[in-house]
C-alpha cells in the first residue's frame, strides 16, 4: 500500500470507498463499489459487504443505516383519540347533536315550538306528559314517527334539517306543535 496522501484515490467522496476497499481487503471479501452511496446510507457513505465491518459514519453526524443492525430509536408511539371524543378509533365518533325535548300529550307538544340550527343533527328527546303512550310524527319530507312510552324517556336522533318550518302531529292528529331550522336558533 502506498503512503497517506499519496495517489490511492482522490479525496472527497472516494474516500470512503477506499477505506471500505481496505477493510475487504483484510476479511478477503471484494470490495464495495466507490460509486455513489446506495438507499438507505448517509450521503458520502458505502455499504460494506454482508459478513464484514461496516463503513465509519459519515462526517455530517448521521449514522450510516445498517439492515443487519436493529434499530436505536424506539418506534413511534401509537395514535391516540383527542380527549372529548367519543368512540374508539375508526370511525364510531358522533357530531355535533342539538337537543330538542318535547313532553306529548293528546293533541299537544310542550314546549309548542323549538328552534335548531339548520343542517346540524337534531336529538329528539321525548317522554309522555300523561301517563299514556303517544306516536309523535315531525312531519318532514321523509316523515319520522316515534312512539313515545307512557312512562320514560325515549330519543331519537334526526339528520340536519334545511332551514323551515315542521309540523309535529300527535296520535296522527292536526299539527300540535312546530319544530323550526333557522339561523337565528338559540336553543331548546
Amino acid at each position: 500500500m502506498s503512503a497517506c496522501g499519496s495517489d490511492d484515490a482522490p479525496s472527497g467522496a472516494g474516500d470512503a470507498g477506499a477505506r471500505t476497499g481496505a477493510a475487504a481487503a483484510e476479511t478477503g471479501a471484494a470490495p464495495a463499489s466507490p460509486g455513489p452511496a446506495t438507499t438507505g446510507t448517509a450521503p458520502g457513505t458505502a455499504t460494506a459487504p454482508q459478513g464484514t465491518a461496516a463503513a465509519p459514519a459519515a462526517t455530517t453526524g448521521a449514522p450510516a443505516a445498517d439492515p443487519a443492525t436493529p434499530s436505536a430509536t424506539a418506534p413511534a408511539p401509537p395514535a391516540t383519540t383527542p380527549a372529548g371524543a367519543a368512540g374508539a378509533p375508526g370511525g364510531d365518533e358522533e357530531g355535533i347533536r342539538i337537543p330538542a325535548t318535547f313532553s306529548v300529550a293528546p293533541g299537544r307538544v310542550t314546549p309548542a315550538e323549538v328552534t335548531v340550527a339548520p343542517f346540524l343533527r337534531v336529538e329528539l328527546r321525548l317522554s309522555s306528559g300523561d301517563g299514556a303512550a303517544h306516536r309523535f310524527t315531525l312531519r318532514t319530507p321523509s316523515p319520522i314517527t316515534v312512539d313515545v312510552p307512557a312512562t320514560g324517556l325515549v330519543t331519537r336522533t334526526v339528520d340536519g334539517l334545511k332551514p323551515g318550518s315542521y309540523e309535529i302531529a300527535v296520535d296522527d292528529g292536526a299539527a300540535a306543535g312546530r319544530l323550526t331550522a333557522a339561523d337565528d336558533a338559540v336553543g331548546p
